[in-house]
């Protein structure tokens, strides 16, 4: 009885931990296209600044 018990929260342990991972993944995933996009819109703020001064 005792010998099955370990196995569960192993499996347990195995699922949070690749959750984790798909979670830490998305999250830079997201975190990449936020600093993407903050420095397109930084890029797109100095060409208008550019041409203002132009």
């Amino acid at each position: 009885m005792t010998q099955g018990n370990p196995t569960i929260p192993l499996k347990l342990t195995e699922n949070s931990i690749k959750q984790n991972r798909l979670t830490r993944e998305v999250m830079q995933e997201t975190q990449i296209e936020f600093v993407r996009s903050y420095i397109d819109a930084g890029e797109c703020g100095l060409t208008l600044l550019n041409r203002a001064l132009q």
